[in-house]
Protein backbone atom coordinates (compact mmCIF):
# COMPACT_ATOMS: atom_id res chain seq x y z
CA UNK A 1 0.00 0.00 0.00
CA UNK A 2 1.35 3.42 -0.93
CA UNK A 3 2.31 5.89 1.80
CA UNK A 4 1.63 8.74 -0.61
CA UNK A 5 -1.57 10.55 -1.67
CA UNK A 6 -3.24 8.75 -4.59
CA UNK A 7 -2.41 11.40 -7.21
CA UNK A 8 1.29 11.33 -6.26
CA UNK A 9 1.46 7.53 -6.07
CA UNK A 10 -0.19 7.40 -9.46
CA UNK A 11 2.73 9.30 -10.97
CA UNK A 12 0.96 12.56 -11.87
CA UNK A 13 3.22 14.67 -9.69
CA UNK A 14 6.02 17.21 -9.49
CA UNK A 15 8.93 15.53 -7.68
CA UNK A 16 11.92 17.40 -6.21
CA UNK A 17 14.99 15.20 -5.70
CA UNK A 18 17.69 16.75 -3.46
CA UNK A 19 20.99 14.84 -3.43
CA UNK A 20 24.61 15.57 -4.34
CA UNK A 21 25.93 12.00 -4.57
CA UNK A 22 26.11 11.14 -8.27
CA UNK A 23 26.46 7.44 -7.50
CA UNK A 24 22.99 7.61 -5.96
CA UNK A 25 21.45 10.34 -8.08
CA UNK A 26 21.78 8.77 -11.52
CA UNK A 27 20.22 5.33 -10.86
CA UNK A 28 17.39 6.82 -8.80
CA UNK A 29 16.66 9.46 -11.44
CA UNK A 30 16.52 6.72 -14.08
CA UNK A 31 14.19 4.68 -11.89
CA UNK A 32 11.92 7.65 -11.20
CA UNK A 33 11.65 8.52 -14.90
CA UNK A 34 10.95 4.91 -15.81
CA UNK A 35 8.45 4.34 -13.00
CA UNK A 36 6.77 7.76 -13.15
CA UNK A 37 6.82 8.72 -16.84
CA UNK A 38 4.05 11.29 -16.29
CA UNK A 39 5.87 12.98 -13.40
CA UNK A 40 7.92 16.18 -13.61
CA UNK A 41 11.22 15.42 -11.85
CA UNK A 42 13.61 18.19 -10.78
CA UNK A 43 17.05 17.50 -9.29
CA UNK A 44 18.86 19.92 -6.97
CA UNK A 45 22.39 19.21 -5.73
CA UNK A 46 22.24 21.52 -2.70
CA UNK A 47 19.86 22.83 -0.08
CA UNK A 48 20.36 26.38 -1.39
CA UNK A 49 19.27 25.34 -4.89
CA UNK A 50 16.30 23.48 -3.42
CA UNK A 51 15.26 26.56 -1.42
CA UNK A 52 15.33 28.71 -4.55
CA UNK A 53 13.32 26.12 -6.45
CA UNK A 54 10.71 25.68 -3.71
CA UNK A 55 10.30 29.45 -3.45
CA UNK A 56 9.47 29.55 -7.16
CA UNK A 57 7.56 26.33 -7.86
CA UNK A 58 5.07 23.96 -6.25
CA UNK A 59 5.97 20.30 -5.76
CA UNK A 60 4.00 17.21 -4.77
CA UNK A 61 6.86 15.13 -3.31
CA UNK A 62 10.35 15.85 -1.95
CA UNK A 63 13.07 13.18 -1.88
CA UNK A 64 15.92 14.44 0.29
CA UNK A 65 19.36 13.07 1.09
CA UNK A 66 20.18 12.69 4.77
CA UNK A 67 23.23 14.93 4.39
CA UNK A 68 23.68 17.67 1.76
CA UNK A 69 26.78 19.82 1.08
CA UNK A 70 25.20 22.79 2.85
CA UNK A 71 22.53 21.29 5.12
CA UNK A 72 20.94 18.23 6.65
CA UNK A 73 17.59 16.62 5.99
CA UNK A 74 16.35 18.22 9.23
CA UNK A 75 17.10 21.62 7.69
CA UNK A 76 14.98 20.61 4.71
CA UNK A 77 12.09 19.60 6.96
CA UNK A 78 12.32 22.84 8.95
CA UNK A 79 12.29 24.86 5.73
CA UNK A 80 9.28 22.93 4.44
CA UNK A 81 7.43 23.56 7.69
CA UNK A 82 8.33 27.28 7.77
CA UNK A 83 7.14 27.76 4.18
CA UNK A 84 4.01 25.70 4.91
CA UNK A 85 4.78 23.41 1.99
CA UNK A 86 2.36 20.49 2.04
CA UNK A 87 4.42 18.08 -0.11
CA UNK A 88 5.47 14.93 1.78
CA UNK A 89 9.20 14.58 2.42
CA UNK A 90 10.97 11.21 2.12
CA UNK A 91 14.51 11.08 3.55
CA UNK A 92 17.17 8.62 2.40
CA UNK A 93 20.56 8.63 4.11
CA UNK A 94 23.77 6.58 4.14
CA UNK A 95 23.78 6.63 7.92
CA UNK A 96 22.04 8.60 10.66
CA UNK A 97 23.09 9.14 14.29
CA UNK A 98 21.06 7.34 16.93
CA UNK A 99 17.67 8.95 17.42
CA UNK A 100 17.84 10.99 14.22
CA UNK A 101 15.42 8.79 12.32
CA UNK A 102 12.76 9.19 14.99
CA UNK A 103 13.46 12.93 15.16
CA UNK A 104 13.02 13.27 11.40
CA UNK A 105 9.69 11.43 11.55
CA UNK A 106 8.61 13.65 14.45
CA UNK A 107 9.62 16.70 12.39
CA UNK A 108 7.25 15.64 9.63
CA UNK A 109 9.14 13.25 7.33
CA UNK A 110 6.81 10.80 5.63
CA UNK A 111 9.41 8.03 5.78
CA UNK A 112 13.14 7.60 6.45
CA UNK A 113 15.58 4.97 5.16
CA UNK A 114 19.27 4.42 5.98
CA UNK A 115 21.20 2.66 3.23
CA UNK A 116 24.17 3.56 1.01
CA UNK A 117 23.16 1.30 -1.86
CA UNK A 118 21.07 2.78 -4.71
CA UNK A 119 19.33 -0.58 -5.21
CA UNK A 120 18.24 -0.60 -1.57
CA UNK A 121 17.03 2.99 -1.87
CA UNK A 122 14.99 2.03 -4.90
CA UNK A 123 13.51 -0.87 -2.94
CA UNK A 124 12.59 1.64 -0.24
CA UNK A 125 10.99 3.93 -2.81
CA UNK A 126 9.00 0.98 -4.16
CA UNK A 127 7.55 0.54 -0.70
CA UNK A 128 6.83 4.26 -0.35
CA UNK A 129 5.03 4.26 -3.70
CA UNK A 130 3.29 0.96 -2.92
CA UNK A 131 4.89 -0.76 -5.90
CA UNK A 132 5.40 -4.49 -6.29
CA UNK A 133 8.91 -5.76 -6.95
CA UNK A 134 8.19 -6.01 -10.67
CA UNK A 135 7.29 -2.31 -10.75
CA UNK A 136 3.60 -2.73 -11.48
CA UNK A 137 1.37 0.13 -10.45
CA UNK A 138 -0.03 -0.39 -6.96
CA UNK A 139 -3.67 -1.02 -6.28
CA UNK A 140 -3.82 2.32 -4.48
CA UNK A 141 -2.55 4.10 -7.60
CA UNK A 142 -5.05 2.30 -9.82
CA UNK A 143 -7.77 3.12 -7.31
CA UNK A 144 -6.73 6.77 -7.38
CA UNK A 145 -6.96 6.83 -11.16
CA UNK A 146 -10.39 5.18 -11.04
CA UNK A 147 -11.60 7.73 -8.51
CA UNK A 148 -10.25 10.51 -10.72
CA UNK A 149 -12.18 9.13 -13.70
CA UNK A 150 -15.29 8.78 -11.57
CA UNK A 151 -14.97 12.41 -10.62
CA UNK A 152 -14.71 13.40 -14.28
CA UNK A 153 -17.75 11.27 -15.08
CA UNK A 154 -19.76 12.88 -12.31
CA UNK A 155 -18.72 16.32 -13.57
CA UNK A 156 -19.85 15.32 -17.07
CA UNK A 157 -23.16 14.09 -15.67
CA UNK A 158 -23.72 17.37 -13.87
CA UNK A 159 -22.85 19.39 -16.97
CA UNK A 160 -25.14 17.36 -19.24
CA UNK A 161 -27.96 17.70 -16.72
CA UNK A 162 -27.39 21.44 -16.48
CA UNK A 163 -27.32 21.86 -20.27
CA UNK A 164 -30.54 19.89 -20.80
CA UNK A 165 -32.24 21.95 -18.09
CA UNK A 166 -31.01 25.26 -19.53
CA UNK A 167 -32.11 24.30 -23.05
CA UNK A 168 -35.48 22.91 -22.03
CA UNK A 169 -36.84 26.10 -20.45
CA UNK A 170 -36.35 28.54 -23.37
CA UNK A 171 -37.22 25.80 -25.87
CA UNK A 172 -40.56 25.23 -24.14
CA UNK A 173 -41.22 28.98 -24.28
CA UNK A 174 -40.33 29.20 -27.99
CA UNK A 175 -42.39 26.14 -28.90
CA UNK A 176 -45.40 27.33 -26.91
CA UNK A 177 -45.32 30.81 -28.39
CA UNK A 178 -44.89 29.46 -31.92
CA UNK A 179 -47.96 27.27 -31.46
CA UNK A 180 -49.90 30.21 -30.03
CA UNK A 181 -49.07 32.43 -33.02
CA UNK A 182 -49.99 29.61 -35.43
CA UNK A 183 -53.39 29.27 -33.78
CA UNK A 184 -53.76 33.04 -33.76
CA UNK A 185 -52.94 33.10 -37.46
CA UNK A 186 -55.74 30.65 -38.20
CA UNK A 187 -58.22 33.11 -36.67
CA UNK A 188 -56.75 36.35 -38.00
CA UNK A 189 -55.61 37.57 -41.36
CA UNK A 190 -51.86 37.68 -40.71
CA UNK A 191 -49.18 38.49 -43.26
CA UNK A 192 -48.17 35.27 -45.13
CA UNK A 193 -44.47 36.09 -44.65
CA UNK A 194 -45.00 36.28 -40.91
CA UNK A 195 -46.83 32.96 -40.95
CA UNK A 196 -43.97 31.38 -42.90
CA UNK A 197 -41.46 32.70 -40.37
CA UNK A 198 -43.57 31.26 -37.54
CA UNK A 199 -43.67 27.88 -39.31
CA UNK A 200 -39.88 27.92 -39.60
CA UNK A 201 -39.57 28.69 -35.88
CA UNK A 202 -41.96 25.85 -35.06
CA UNK A 203 -39.99 23.42 -37.23
CA UNK A 204 -36.70 24.50 -35.67
CA UNK A 205 -38.10 24.10 -32.15
CA UNK A 206 -39.33 20.62 -33.12
CA UNK A 207 -35.83 19.69 -34.33
CA UNK A 208 -34.27 21.05 -31.15
CA UNK A 209 -36.74 19.02 -29.10
CA UNK A 210 -35.44 15.91 -30.85
CA UNK A 211 -31.85 16.84 -30.01
CA UNK A 212 -32.87 17.56 -26.43
CA UNK A 213 -34.38 14.09 -26.22
CA UNK A 214 -30.97 12.69 -27.21
CA UNK A 215 -29.32 14.66 -24.41
CA UNK A 216 -31.89 13.38 -21.93
CA UNK A 217 -31.19 9.80 -23.01
CA UNK A 218 -27.46 10.45 -22.59
CA UNK A 219 -28.14 11.89 -19.13
CA UNK A 220 -30.05 8.76 -18.12
CA UNK A 221 -27.28 6.55 -19.51
CA UNK A 222 -24.65 8.46 -17.51
CA UNK A 223 -26.80 8.21 -14.40
CA UNK A 224 -26.76 4.44 -14.67
CA UNK A 225 -22.95 4.39 -14.86
CA UNK A 226 -22.32 6.88 -12.10
CA UNK A 227 -24.94 5.44 -9.78
CA UNK A 228 -25.47 8.75 -8.01
CA UNK A 229 -28.66 10.35 -9.26
CA UNK A 230 -28.31 13.11 -6.68
CA UNK A 231 -25.37 14.41 -8.71
CA UNK A 232 -27.70 15.18 -11.61
CA UNK A 233 -30.18 18.04 -11.81
CA UNK A 234 -33.70 16.98 -12.66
Amino acid sequence: MSLLPADVANGHAAVLFIDADDAVVQPIKRWLRHTLPAAHITHCRSFADAQDYLDAAAVDLILASGVLPDATSMDVLHFVRERRITAPVVVQAVVLPDGTQAALLDAGALDVACTPEPADRITHLRRVFGLAEDGDLPLAAASGEINHLRGLLRALCTEVGSVTHDINNPLTTISGNAQFVRELGSMMDLDPMLLTAIEHIAEASHQLTGELDKLNRLKQHLRQHVGHEAALPN
